[in-house]
């Protein structure tokens, strides 16, 4: 039988825990940024409606500019929809 040191016990214990932590650390890292990427695809989501409805709202101006007897409520070629996303409500015309 042989036997080993007992300078040599626990390293492979001590390996297997390192391995773990670091396996660990990989995967929080790796929830972390799929959570920002969420976030991320949510902002630019909310960020993209703010910036069709402001176009819509410039587009809407400078139509009055152009015709001052212009309605859009009664226009066929507008069509007012409000629209709920996330927190804000969206009136697009």
């Amino acid at each position: 039988m042989i036997r080993k040191n007992s300078d040599e016990r626990g390293t492979v214990l001590l390996g297997v825990l390192l391995t773990v932590l670091i396996l660990t650390l990989l995967g929080l890292v790796s929830m972390n940024l799929a959570t920002q990427e969420v976030l991320q695809i949510s902002t630019n989501k909310n960020e993209a409606a703010a910036r069709h409805l402001a176009e819509a709202g410039a587009d809407l101006v400078v139509r009055w500019f152009h015709d001052p007897t212009f309605n859009s409520c009664r226009c066929a070629a507008f069509r007012c929809e409000a629209i709920r996303s996330s927190r804000h409500w969206f009136i697009f015309l």
